[in-house]
């Protein structure tokens, strides 16, 4: 491009190129910030008075509308001071150069119980909602809207601090007037999953076009984490409140205490409890996923399982098309019911089970999966496991007559420490009691061994050994320790005279999952025919602290170990119950769950067309900054960052501006004038001032940015003469156009003689190239 100059050889030209792409020039938009927010309550034959305030309106025009009951269609009821609905009762209150505009209702009826849009015709339209409840003078039946909702008692079950349970009344939630939201913000998930109570809102929610994005809220879930997220639904907070007022006195809640057992290879039986929320229940729709089949188990490479033993593994067969076994089953059961059998299953396969309560409104949220194994069917079985038909028979000598030959009394010591398999319903009280006799009833259960070998492999402190050794003299507070693990002492007894199963073999971890992994193990070689049922230990492994096993009786193989922590390493094994005690321990297993992925964040860092942090990068912000240098930066990191990082706040407007010019959107959107220069990458005011003054209306101002990315055409780049003359002078600019529009420019050229150039919109002159 070329363009004359003159004294060119005294003059320096500078030359800036806008892009300029239908922008408007309105200085301030309409604002509804002054509308109040908390919702009207009315009488039935009473007139009501719906207030909206409404800011610099200009020459827009401001229209009630109200939202059609059970629709997502709304009515106009006026438009400027003039009535459209026909209905007389509806009339129009204003002054003009006020900015009050007042929707009244005569006569109010329950029927118009609902909610009522005050909207203002600028691009794109702004509304706020406002709730209004008219009930009968003397009611009767259910409350038209119920805004009393509570639910304090579900925060502070949550750990929700005090601070912070204004937010756990809907009442509260809706008048607003929080003094410090931020220090609540970690606390919205639990807060919101109170606030739904359970039931699924999202139907409501769908129906009054509520954004995809903001839904979540509607099932419990509080997934705006990020400042765009967050301000984009906040002009939908009450038409979502409102759906959740409605839904909290006619949704059931979800059934409690899900749980699911293996009762044969191809059943399962599903217990629950009904909802504690007194709403009436027509059905349970229960959901049984065949999650994975587990004919092909993947052992992990830790050397705890000898590979050649898997031959002995039980098979299953493959998932064919042919097969009668579905993959997802749905089942409905009467209301007043609280089991299912569920019948027809695979062998050795885990299903996910999920109810959900229905009635004639609408339904619950699932109840969070709860999964289990179908057992191995009994052709497929090791030839080692318990048969049935034959019967156990083994013998313990006679502990309790040598006791007596040796002086102890019939009675209490007799029957509690003369008895090894009755170990574990021994008390303090007891060994206290019989301290006298103590001496003689370990030296007849020890037989004259010394088992202090399988005490010590068993864990029993030093201290208690002597019990194992069967010479103990006398007792004193030093041995209260023992108590808690006379049933280790017990079962080494047992284990000496042979009437103990051997250890469980061939235990192995498979399949490990972030949340749950599978357990196998065979039959114990030794006894293998007395084992009743076996029992799992498992913790997690910490480097610097002693943590106790959970345990868990009466499991069967394969055992699914659920409601595991991602990315955190485990120890289990198990043993194995007869009718006497417990064997010794199989080999202990560690694994490490794997790490959980969230695919909201995997998605929000999807490559745009725009990369903003990539502009930072080059500009030289700062590493600790870099978070805030996102469309999808998250309310935390606005909140912990935004003081520290002040002094880089050159680099990121310039960066979020991408080179466009968001002002018109920006103005629409009612940001403060002082804060507007931001929308076109300008800072009029010190760091800490834009800071204190316009952090409010950051989140308005990401969201012009973000959407400009898509609208508004990027600067053009690399801006070079290319030829210098003493009369004209030739430019050249790469631009690449990512909108769908046609763009033009403006080139801006002035001469100065100053070392401080001018601002661009300051050159005299312009010249527009199509």
């Amino acid at each position: 491009m070329e363009f004359r100059a003159s004294n060119t050889s005294y003059t320096i030209f500078l030359i800036f190129i806008f892009i300029v792409y239908c922008t408007s020039s309105t200085k301030g938009a309409p604002t509804l910030e002054a509308t109040p927010l908390e919702p009207l309550l009315a009488v039935a034959g009473d007139s009501v008075l719906i207030d909206c305030v409404v800011k610099n309106l200009q020459n827009y025009t401001i229209i009630w509308r109200r939202v059609v009951p059970g629709s997502n269609k709304t009515e106009i009821l006026s438009a400027g001071e003039v009535r459209i609905i026909p209905d007389p009762r509806f009339s129009l209150l204003h002054q003009k150069d006020h900015e009050t505009w007042v929707l009244q209702v005569q006569k109010a009826q329950v029927n118009d119980s609902g909610r009522y849009i005050c909207e203002v015709n600028t691009s794109p339209r702004m509304q706020i909602y406002r709730l209004l409840s008219v009930v009968e003078r003397t009611p009767s039946n259910s409350k038209a809207f119920p805004v009393d909702h509570n639910y304090t008692s579900c925060c502070v079950n949550h750990k929700v601090p005090a601070s912070c349970q204004e937010f756990c009344s809907l009442q509260s939630v809706i008048m607003g007037g929080h003094p410090n939201p931020w220090q609540c913000m970690d606390h919205l998930p639990v807060i919101t999953k109170c606030l739904t109570d359970g039931r699924n809102h999202m139907p409501c929610c769908v129906k009054q076009n509520i954004p995809e994005i903001c839904r979540s809220v509607c099932i419990g879930n509080y997934g705006l984490t990020t400042v765009l997220q967050h301000y984009s639904c906040m002009d939908h907070t009450i038409p979502t409140l409102s759906c959740i007022a409605e839904g909290i006195d006619f949704l059931p809640g979800p059934p409690q205490e899900v749980s699911v057992e293996p009762l044969s290879y191809t059943e399962l039986k599903i217990k629950w409890v009904p909802p504690h929320q007194d709403i009436p229940i027509e059905k349970y729709n229960i959901s049984i996923k065949l999650v994975r089949e587990l004919s092909d188990l993947q052992e992990m490479e830790s050397g705890m399982a000898d590979q050649k033993k898997m031959s002995k593994m039980p098979e299953v067969k493959k998932l064919g098309a042919s097969s009668s076994v579905k993959s997802l089953m749905r089942v409905l059961v009467d209301g007043n019911k609280t089991s299912y059998v569920a019948s027809g299953l695979l062998p050795v396969t885990m299903y996910e089970v999920q109810i959900i309560s229905e009635n004639s409104h609408g339904s619950s949220l699932p109840t969070p999966a709860a999964r289990a194994l179908t057992l191995a069917s009994p052709d497929e079985s090791d030839a080692t496991a318990s048969n049935s038909s034959e019967t156990y028979f083994a013998h313990l000598p006679n502990i309790t007559r040598c006791c007596e030959e040796k002086g102890v009394p019939e009675g209490k010591c007799l029957r509690s420490l003369c008895d090894p398999s009755d170990d574990e319903d021994t008390k303090l009280a007891d060994v206290l009691m019989c301290a006298p006799f103590v001496n003689i009833t370990f030296e007849c259960m020890a037989g004259g061994a010394d088992h202090s070998h399988c005490c010590q492999q068993r864990g029993l402190p030093d201290i208690c050994l002597d019990f194992c050794r069967g010479n103990v003299t006398q007792l004193d507070y030093r041995h209260f320790i023992c108590l808690d693990h006379i049933d280790i002492y017990g079962n080494c007894l047992l284990e000496y005279y042979k009437v103990l199963p051997g250890a469980p073999e061939q235990f192995l971890v498979s399949m490990v999952h972030s949340r749950w992994a599978v357990l196998k193990w065979s039959p114990p070689s030794v006894l293998p025919e007395s084992v009743l049922s076996y029992v799992l230990y498992w913790k997690e492994v910490a480097m610097d602290e002693i943590i106790e096993y959970n345990v868990v009786n009466d499991v069967k193989s394969p055992h699914l170990l659920d409601n595991l922590k991602p990315q955190t390493r485990y120890e289990v094994y198990v043993a194995a119950r007869n009718a006497f005690g417990l064997s010794r321990g199989s080999v202990r297993a560690v694994f490490t769950t794997s790490p959980e992925f969230d695919q909201a964040e995997m998605a929000l860092e999807k490559t745009p067309a725009y990369n903003e942090t990539a502009c930072c990068i080059a500009a030289g912000l700062k590493n600790s900054c870099l978070d805030l240098c996102t469309y999808n930066m998250k309310m935390s990191d606005l909140q912990l960052l935004a003081i520290p990082c002040a002094n880089q706040l050159e680099i990121l407007v310039r960066c979020g501006a991408g080179g466009r010019d968001h002002s018109s959107c920006c103005q629409r959107r009612g940001i403060r004038w002082e804060c507007l220069p931001i929308c076109s990458a300008m800072i009029e005011m010190s760091p800490q001032a834009v800071v204190s003054t316009c952090i409010g209306d950051a989140g308005k101002i990401i969201q012009c940015m973000a959407e400009g990315v898509g609208q508004l055409p990027g600067s053009p780049e690399d801006l070079h003469t290319q030829s210098v003359l003493p009369t004209r002078i030739h430019v050249r600019w790469k631009f690449h156009n990512t909108t769908a529009d046609p763009v033009w420019f403006e080139v801006r050229y002035t001469e100065t003689q100053q070392k401080i150039p001018p601002h661009p919109l300051d050159y005299a002159y312009v010249m527009k190239i199509f």
